[in-house]
């Protein structure tokens, strides 16, 4: 008799079946709302707190993968799983992109090598000829050939490009503040100095360089730059010319103080006391006519002098605003009672406070001391005059800033010194110190700030000249500061800017925005020269321009672009560390470097063990399977390289011989990047002519060629950009690919953008293998099948 079930067992087995397929829906559904997720949050989200995002750990899509695995039997839409499984690996790549790319490269360069030893095997001649190679004779010469060009890479080129972008980025900084700067947003005057030879030249000093300007009978020629290498980007603060001495011509930057030796090598600057002067900013310099070894140097905290040594060729430095060459005490040095009542009851007339510890100057016993009182800090001078003792101020107030100096004649041997408290004077009588006087200010008007000093002829005799608002102001002994009318310059608001000749009428005057020059005290002030407004002011003067865009853009251009082009150096490197974070990502270039290294000599050596352990994953019954889609992508591989390096070498070479012709700077390196980016389906050539037209266009701006000689090479180089993709397109591709993979330009283009959008530049470079590779899995899949039909 036969058995059968019982209707009680095939229900049980009904509900247990339909347990399971809803298990798997539940499964799929919830799969499908994790692969939204985490597309839309991206493979490097990260939480509000900046913490990593625990649902999309990569064991969660590992979870998942394998999960799919297990119900993929239950269910009979199998092809939904396997589309999940495929969005999932692909998330799963692209967020341990770093972690993996040592080994996808080390196994890609490792396939590279064998495809070329193979290559080299079977090497083709002329005239259809081949010479074959044993696979050891191959390795040597493929070895060889690969350790010569790291060799000429390393010895030659890599250091002639380093010193050529040395040159090339000195001359990007040169254009960005002698050219740009100027031309859009304009420089003002910071400072004037005349060369003391009567020879019409005058020295400017701008914000971003130092100009020289030859005056032909009160007009002015266009101006020259002799800014150099070591001041390019440094506001020039104070200019001093000097006749004789080992300089001719000193400036102050906020970076230090700098001359200009009078020998052939003049252009270079050399920086002077660039340890006393660290931290100190220079506002004035100004050179003694009757001691050109002595220099006298303002800065924001106080004045010093210099003293050339000619034995160690260089300047000793001392503080100017107060030195005695006798220090006495007051109370025991000075014998006589008489004096010292004297002297305390002369204090206290004048109502001046001592403190005990004081110290004394004897200049002259009988008539002068000066006395410093170092408990307050002051220092005073005591004269005796028609048998009374009067008490004068005679130090500069301590770190005062110092905002103008200037020398009379060799015959008076005033030093004049313009601060925030005043204008003080002093005559250098010795070598050992300068006693200070301050210059009455009462006769001025109130609010009135002098900044700039001066000293020239006027009515037959040395006058000091300072600059205030809209006037410049004449100093005599018995009626103090006086304006005459010629001493107006009418279209300026305030007049910061003084310069004169030594034992001349000249006097030349000014602000930021233009100067002016004239003859003698009686004659009319004449415009000579005036500041750079820049195209910003001009649109902005023609409506187009909005204020708030102006200064947005100075601001930009002067503290932001500055800090990315000081040096060619500098831009190297952040563009180098740019591109390694963005690239390589993960453990830093040199990190990825040395382990891609090391899995490349692990995978060169047993390429062959690695892949015969991949295939030996699979269940035996599927090896053969799976070996023969390997050997599809072998082949289909094979050709595609043996196509592209050909198309990339001759590119290469062909670029190389035309740019060079044309002048292309980095004409070697520009040609390798065109011949490498033309690989780049569809974007590749547009990329390669970009390298080329920037690398004119960073010559251009370097100083290598003028604007006709610039434009002249542009319009060479985009007839030989174009000349060499027809060439390409046309003869070379065509040829040399017809017998490598046949793959669809749209699906390639297709592909390149969906690589880029997910991988990024790394999605760009495997995009074409991937794509091979899919081809090829494609092409076994069907035959396959067409052979099970059969």
């Amino acid at each position: 008799m036969k058995h059968t079930d019982s209707p009680e067992k095939e229900s049980t087995a009904d509900q247990q079946l339909t347990e399971s397929s809803i298990l798997a829906i539940i499964c799929i559904v919830l799969t499908a709302a994790w692969i939204a997720f985490a597309f839309y949050k991206g493979a490097g989200a990260k939480s509000a707190d900046g913490d990593s995002i625990l649902l999309l750990h990569p064991i969660v899509s590992i979870l998942l993968i394998v999960t799919l695995a297990c119900i993929r039997p239950r269910v009979q839409l199998k092809s939904i799983v396997n589309i999940q499984m495929l969005m999932i690996a692909i998330w799963l790549f692209s967020r341990l992109l770093g972690v993996l790319m040592p080994f996808i490269l080390g196994f890609g360069f490792a396939y590279f090598f064998r495809f070329l030893l193979q290559a080299m095997q079977e090497i083709p001649l002329p005239k259809g000829r081949r010479l074959q190679l044993s696979r050891g004779w191959a390795r040597g010469l493929l070895t060889a050939i690969i350790f010569g060009v790291f060799a000429l890479l390393f010895l030659y080129v890599i250091p002639q490009i380093g010193m050529q972008s040395r040159e090339m980025g000195k001359g990007l900084v040169k254009f960005f503040y002698q050219s740009l700067v100027p031309t859009a947003i304009g420089e003002e005057f910071n400072t004037i100095a005349v060369q003391p030879d009567n020879s019409g030249v005058i020295y400017l000093g701008k914000e971003h360089g130092l100009y020289r300007l030859v005056l032909n009978q009160g007009e002015g020629k266009e101006a020259e730059n002799i800014t150099g290498d070591e001041l390019v980007g440094q506001p020039i603060e104070a200019i001093a010319t000097a006749i004789s001495g080992e300089y001719n011509l000193y400036v102050g930057t906020n970076e230090g103080l700098y001359g200009r030796k009078r020998d052939k090598d003049s252009r270079i600057w050399h920086q002077l006391g660039n340890e006393f002067f660290d931290g100190k900013l220079i506002k004035a310099i100004s050179i003694p006519s009757w001691n050109a070894s002595q220099i006298y140097v303002g800065t924001n905290v106080g004045l010093y002098r210099g003293e050339w040594e000619s034995q160690s060729s260089t300047y000793a430095w001392k503080d100017a605003t107060f030195l005695c060459s006798t220090n006495l005490n007051l109370q025991s040095d000075l014998n006589s009672n008489t004096i010292l009542v004297n002297l305390r009851r002369a204090f206290e007339n004048q109502g001046i406070p001592l403190s005990k510890n004081l110290k004394v100057a004897v200049e002259n016993p009988d008539s002068r001391w000066q006395i410093t009182d170092v408990g307050n800090n002051k220092s005073y001078t005591v004269k005796k005059e028609a048998d009374k003792l009067n008490v004068y101020d005679s130090t500069l107030p301590p770190n005062c800033a110092i905002y103008s100096i200037a020398c009379s004649s060799g015959r008076e041997r005033k030093i004049y010194a313009a601060t925030d408290h005043g204008v003080y004077w002093s005559v250098d009588e010795s070598n050992d110190g300068n006693t200070w006087s301050l210059i009455d200010y009462s006769n001025l008007p109130e609010d009135t700030s002098i900044q700039t000093l001066a000293v020239a002829l006027a009515d037959g005799k040395e006058q000091l000249y300072a600059g205030a608002s809209k006037k410049i102001y004449r100093w005599d002994t018995r009626e103090g500061w006086r304006a005459n009318i010629k001493d107006i310059i009418q279209p300026l608001e305030s007049v910061s800017l003084l310069a004169a000749l030594p034992h001349q009428q000249i006097l030349y005057a000014g602000n930021e925005i233009a100067l002016f020059r004239r003859t003698n005290s009686n004659a009319e002030w004449n415009v000579f020269a005036k500041a750079d407004e820049g195209l910003l002011v001009e649109l902005e003067r023609l409506g187009i321009n909005e204020a708030d865009v102006e200064e947005r853009i100075k601001e930009y251009l002067k503290t932001k672009l500055p800090t990315l082009a000081r040096t060619g150096s500098d831009f190297v490197g952040t563009l180098i560390k740019s591109f390694s974070s963005i690239a390589l990502g993960f453990g830093g270039f040199l990190a990825t470097a040395f382990l891609t290294l090391m899995v490349f000599i692990y995978a060169n050596q047993s390429f062959r063990n690695y892949i015969l352990n991949f295939v030996n994953l699979f269940p035996s019954s599927n090896r053969d399977t799976v070996k023969s889609y390997l050997r599809e992508i072998d082949k289909n591989l094979q050709s595609f390289l043996q196509g592209q390096v050909t198309v990339i070498l001759i590119v290469s070479i062909i670029s190389i011989i035309v740019y060079s012709i044309i002048g292309v700077p980095f004409s070697l390196i520009v040609g390798l990047l065109a011949g490498l980016c033309n690989a780049i389906p569809t974007f590749g050539p547009f990329i390669g002519g970009a390298f080329a037209v920037l690398s004119l266009l960073v010559g251009f701006a370097g100083g290598y060629f003028d604007v006709s000689g610039f434009l002249i090479r542009l319009v060479a180089l985009l007839g030989g950009i174009m000349g060499i993709q027809a060439i390409d397109n046309s003869l070379i591709s065509p040829k040399v690919m017809s017998s490598a993979v046949d793959v669809d330009p749209l699906l390639i283009m297709f592909g390149v953008i969906v690589g880029a959008s997910v991988l990024g530049f790394w999605g760009v470079i495997l995009a074409i293998p991937i794509i091979v590779v899919i081809k090829s899995v494609i092409t076994v899949s069907k035959e396959i099948r067409t052979q099970e039909v059969e």
